[in-house]
This record gives structure tokens, C-alpha cells and sequence, in this order.
């Protein structure tokens, strides 16, 4: 809108100057010397006034307006690249890049403690009602805030890099979360009777 803008105040204001001194030409048959200011100021005032409204809209500001505006220059300087900083890459970050990676947990382990939820952990502990972020609370920071370790690191003996990555909602019922793993391993395609299986074992209705 605002390069259409400038194209119609150009345009209109070269059109104005023109028909002005072609009238007064037309009318009093030549230019004379006593006439000729007249005509000269109405065209600065038409060109000033479409100077005035290409800076009141704003359209000064379109990159193609600004240079033209500094002029044609024989060479212009390419625009400085912006300096992005690198993470150094050390090796106290690969250690710890390393200890992230290894904290897999295994199905049987994940089973495991499942089994300890209701009885040695979380007494409160409802499939049905928990969700995973309550597990974590209730459960996990427990039991691992004398060690102040991962889960992962307390119960596995060695490294453990994980075949899949299991991603997750934590306002989801803990139950669900680990019947969608049982049934990926099973190779099933739901696990609405997974989880009835493993809510039955506290039994709590589904």
C-alpha cells in the first residue's frame, strides 16, 4: 500500500507541475520574466507537499526509498553478518552429554516399580486417578533424594543407552504411560486392556 501511495504522489505531483506550466504557457501565449517565479513556485510547492506526504506516511522507510534517497554510490558494502556465538563443545560437555544418554530404563525395571507403587512407595497410589507428574513427586524424588541420583542411575548397575524414546504429558495418568510402553514392546496396536491389566492389580476399577 505504501509503495502504491508513493508511486501516485510522484506521479501526480510530476503530472500537477507540468499541467500548471503548460495552462499559464496557454494562457498568456509564453513565459515571461515577471511570470516565471510564479510558475517555478507553484511547482517547488507541489513537490514540497509530496515530500511532506511521503514523510508523514511513512513510506520513507521502505528499503528501496531510503536508497534512493542516499544517492547512487558506486560501491555499496555488503550488510555485516550477525556473530553467533558457539557452544564450546568440551569435554566436560561430552561427559555430560554421555551421562544423559546411558540413563535408560529397561521394561523389567519400569515393571519393577510399578509393582512398588501403593505398597513400598505412594501408599495413596491409584492407577485410575494418579497422573505422571504425581509419580514423580510422590514416588521417584523420594526414593531418590537420599542418593541424589536419577532413577536410572539408583537401580541399573551399568550404563543403560536406550533403544526408543518414550514421550510423554505429565498431567497423563502414570498408568497409561507405561501400558503404551507395554504395548509397544508386545507389539500392540492400543493398550486400553493393558491398562485394565495393570489397574486390576491394585484393584482399582478402570
Amino acid at each position: 500500500a505504501q509503495v502504491a501511495g508513493v508511486l501516485l504522489i510522484l506521479i501526480t505531483t510530476l503530472v500537477l507541475s507540468g499541467a500548471t506550466a503548460a495552462s499559464y504557457a496557454t494562457l498568456h501565449g509564453s513565459f515571461s520574466d515577471s511570470a516565471r517565479p510564479f510558475v517555478i513556485s507553484a511547482c517547488i510547492n507541489l513537490v514540497l507537499n509530496a515530500a511532506g506526504a511521503i514523510l508523514l506516511s511513512g513510506a520513507h522507510q521502505i528499503p528501496w526509498m531510503q536508497d534512493a534517497m542516499r544517492g547512487p554510490t558506486a560501491f555499496r558494502q555488503a550488510p555485516k553478518a550477525k556473530k553467533t556465538r558457539c557452544m564450546e563443545k568440551g569435554e566436560e560437555w561430552q561427559r555430560k552429554v554421555q551421562e544423559l544418554a546411558s540413563r535408560g530404563l529397561s521394561l523389567e525395571k519400569l515393571l519393577d516399580f510399578y509393582k512398588m507403587l501403593g505398597t513400598c512407595v505412594m501408599h495413596s497410589f491409584q492407577p485410575g486417578v494418579h497422573t505422571t507428574n504425581d509419580v514423580v513427586r510422590l514416588a521417584i524424588i523420594p526414593l531418590t533424594s537420599s542418593a541424589s541420583s536419577s532413577y536410572a542411575d539408583m537401580v541399573n548397575d551399568t550404563e543403560v543407552f536406550p533403544h526408543k524414546m518414550v514421550t510423554h504429558n505429565w498431567s497423563n495418568n502414570f498408568r497409561d504411560l507405561l501400558s503404551s510402553v507395554v504395548a509397544d514392546a508386545l507389539g500392540e496396536h492400543t493398550f486400553e486392556f493393558i491398562a485394565e491389566l495393570l489397574s486390576d492389580r491394585a484393584g482399582v476399577p478402570v
